[in-house]
């Protein structure tokens, strides 16, 4: 039995040009839903009662989409006004969440950061 040289390389140049595709294909996205809950000991008023981070998959900026419920389900999105990254060490590796948002005087500030696939605690400042 004898195999012909060309194979290999066509198999080669095959698997070079499917590798250049998924590069140029379309990005992937994570969209991340959060929930607040208030914390007892804030003096922060916060009207916001979730939102959903819309974030590219290698992290980068993301997008917000904040949601509340006050008179029925109202949403003000966010474009382009949070991180995404992942943070590790030896023993632990972690994604996080950093956006602020400012409106002359009125700063908010958002962090989370946890395990994937967990649940995050997300906390305001």
């Amino acid at each position: 039995m004898s195999f012909s040289p060309i194979v290999p390389k066509t198999t080669l140049l095959a698997i070079a040009f499917w590798c250049a595709l998924t590069v140029l294909a379309p990005a992937q996205w994570l969209v991340y839903e959060l929930r607040f809950t208030p914390d007892e000991d804030s003096v922060n008023f916060q009207s916001y009662t979730g939102a959903y981070v819309i974030t590219p998959l290698h992290g980068g900026i993301s997008s917000m989409v904040l949601l509340t419920e006050a008179e029925g389900l109202l949403y003000a999105p966010a474009p382009d006004s949070a991180r995404f990254f992942m943070a590790a060490n030896r023993q632990v590796r972690k994604s996080v969440i950093s956006s602020l948002a400012a409106n002359g005087t009125s700063h908010a500030v958002y962090t989370a950061s946890g395990y994937i696939n967990k649940t995050i605690e997300m906390r305001g400042k």
